[in-house]
């Protein structure tokens, strides 16, 4: 006696018998019934039919000829950063799978050199370069059973629930896959990866994703629980702290299920250029905090060919340090001309250190290149400025002495020092302690701007560097805002203690909201200077002049190809040419505008005469103007100045 069909499975028997219209709901249903809430489908999916990560890809189709196409657009969704091992088809009268380790090579590789194209495009398209292989290519799939569809083999409705029976078991006994974690897709993946750390600690999350890309997660790579404590995991040997207890289990599972890109398996620095994207993921106010604003690669880059201009040799005779490393972008810049030969780089805050730390030991380059203060084991930053000079000197040399490094090199300051904007009211005061010979040297004035304590700190290593055996003639080569070199009053103190000391010897400007995350927009000036000695008494008073790049943009740089070194060098001359290029000069003394139009100033609001107060026409503002409201008045409605008020253009 035949017994009645399940009913996602008499859905899917429906779909298939389906001649025209197309009810994919019939089909979807059946895959969800089986899979639950681990299928996927269009926008959850790559735009595909549906979607098993790991496992496979559905793709549906209305004639039965079609299925050759659906194919080959199914196994395109590789393109799309989908990871799956077996291609499932279903069309009218028409249902079939493969195992995509199974499918030729040669159809693989075609399909991947088509990368860019649309999954229908590419179906369309390599159904009919390949279709004297149609037959070929349907012998090679797993299941595949044509009496399925035969109108007698459905009449019996044991042996339709005994195929289909044979069909989901064959599909879920499949050969998994890890999904594949690419530059274009990471930043999904560390949002999921998140709710398993703690609330508290979100940048937690960013250290765990940025072990798997130091040890090149692959197909074979474990997570190791802790037995001992439950909010610990371990990577190779790299300790995952901070984890949600009830969680862990899940973040094993999760972390188990992916793997990198092989091409990302053979260069992860891209990963490490977008430290910045990660960070913001996951902790949208970690960077506003701490007042950082990461180096733009790029201008990392131009920056490195414009040293290179009046310092052609400054990997092989200084010692480079960067005491604000950042995400490296600066002293991992290798591959420009400088080659630095050894680096010394320092962070306040551990996490940036440590992905700094990776980011070096993944670049072969780098071996034994470098020094981290302090060893990202101890789980400590170092804080640049609430320790004197001679006591950071010390530091250095004790660090250089572990690497058989000697301070034989006069320094060179390599650095994008932190700061905050000054318009964004979130961001915290400096709460850490700043040495007294910092405090004395900055002025109470300009205090509140973090990285004129770095310019103090600079000059006072500077200072002792004689002393604490290092050759004189030390170097900075700084990112700071461009304020500073201005007649400002409140950065008058430390501008002539650094212009004392430090000769002026080029700089350029560019726009912050260009290459930097920032809300408002100012010139951020990379320049030069070369330490005189204490000794100097040079000019701190004269005119600075530096090239004006405002006009660049990230597209420009971003088009050099920078592995090219004629290319570098045409490019970044192009741009210092450019009829858009001029100079302009810092520190200027200018006059007021008060004392240049010889006109005293007139008070443009006032107060509502006793006559005026009921009036609505009082002051000289348009009609419709809100402030008419306010109580005071603005003007004279008798006046012979006309006013126009669009908060675009002044008064006049």
């Amino acid at each position: 006696m035949s017994e009645k069909l399940r009913p996602h499975v008499a859905n899917l028997l429906e779909y298939l018998n389906q001649k025209s219209e197309r009810n994919e709901d019939l089909a979807l249903g059946y895959f969800r019934h089986l899979f639950k809430s681990t299928f996927k489908r269009q926008s959850d999916a790559g735009g595909a039919d549906g979607y098993v990560p790991g496992h496979f890809v559905l793709e549906l189709k209305g004639k039965s000829d079609d299925w050759y196409q659906a194919f080959f657009q199914a196994l395109a969704y590789q393109n799309k950063d989908l990871a799956f091992s077996i291609v499932v088809v279903a069309c009218s009268r028409f249902l079939a799978f493969w195992r995509v380790d199974e499918i030729p090579a040669e159809i693989r590789r075609d399909v991947l050199e088509h990368f860019g194209k649309a999954p229908n495009t590419i179906g369309k398209q390599l159904a009919s370069k390949y279709k004297n292989q149609k037959t070929q290519i349907l012998k090679l799939a797993t299941w595949y059973h044509e009496e399925l569809m035969w109108p007698i083999f459905q009449s019996n409705t044991n042996a339709v629930a005994a195929l289909i029976d044979n069909f989901e078991t064959s599909l879920k006994q499949g050969k998994k896959v890890r999904q594949v974690i690419t530059i274009r897709n990471f930043l999904d993946k560390l949002d999921i990866m998140k709710e398993f750390f703690d609330k508290d600690q979100p940048i937690k999350t960013v250290r765990a994703f940025y072990a798997m890309i130091h040890e090149r997660w692959d197909e074979l790579s474990t997570v190791a629980l802790s037995q001992r404590i439950s909010t610990k995991a371990t990577f190779a040997g790299t300790e995952i702290t901070d984890l949600i207890p009830n969680r862990r289990a899940d973040f094993k599972a999760f972390v188990e299920d992916h793997m990198l890109a092989p091409k990302a398996q053979q260069n992860t620095d891209p990963f490490f250029e977008h430290f910045d994207l990660a960070i913001d993921k996951v902790d949208s106010e970690f960077r506003i905090k701490h007042g950082i604003y990461f180096t733009d690669l790029d201008l990392s880059r131009l920056a490195m060919w414009f040293v290179k201009q009046r310092l052609p040799n400054l990997g092989k005779n200084y010692l480079v340090i960067d005491p604000a490393c950042g995400s490296g972008n600066l002293v991992t810049n290798w591959r420009s001309p400088l080659e630095l030969r050894h680096k010394v780089v320092s962070e306040i805050e551990p996490e940036l250190l440590y992905a700094v730390e990776k980011r070096m030991k993944a670049d072969s380059w780098h071996n034994n290149k470098f020094t981290v203060v302090p060893k990202t084991e101890t789980q400590e930053g170092l804080n640049f400025l609430d320790r004197s000079a001679t006591d950071y000197l010390e530091i250095l040399k004790t660090a250089l002495a572990e690497k058989d490094q000697k301070p034989d090199k006069p320094i060179a300051f390599l650095c994008n020092p932190p700061y905050r904007n000054d318009d964004d009211k979130a961001a915290d005061a400096i709460k850490y302690p700043i040495h007294p010979s910092i405090l004395q040297l900055v002025g109470n004035e300009g205090l509140n701007q973090r990285y004129t304590c770095f310019l103090a700190q600079m000059k006072l290593i500077c200072d002792e560097a004689k002393d604490s055996g290092f050759p004189e003639k030390s170097i900075l080569l700084l990112f700071t805002k461009s304020t500073w070199l201005t007649q400002r009053e409140d950065f008058q103190h430390i501008r002539r203690q650094m212009r004392s000391v430090f000769n002026f010897e080029r700089g350029f400007l560019v726009n912050s909201k260009e290459f930097f995350k920032v809300k408002a927009e100012f010139p951020v000036a990379f320049t030069i200077w070369s330490y005189e000695g204490k000794e100097a008494a040079l000019n701190t008073e004269s005119a600075l002049r530096l090239t004006d790049l405002t006009w660049l943009r990230k597209k420009d740089l971003s088009a050099i190809d920078w592995d090219d070194q004629q290319s570098v060098d045409d490019s970044c001359a192009a741009i210092m040419e450019n009829e858009q290029t001029s100079d302009v000069a810092f520190g200027l003394k200018r006059q007021s505008l008060k004392e240049w139009c010889g006109q005293p100033q007139l008070d443009f609001k006032r107060g509502r005469r006793k006559d005026e107060t009921d009036r609505t026409t009082a002051g000289g503002l348009p009609t419709g103007d809100p402030r008419r409201n306010n109580k005071k008045s603005y003007g004279e409605s008798t006046g012979t100045i006309i006013c126009f008020m669009d908060n675009l253009t002044p008064c006049r």
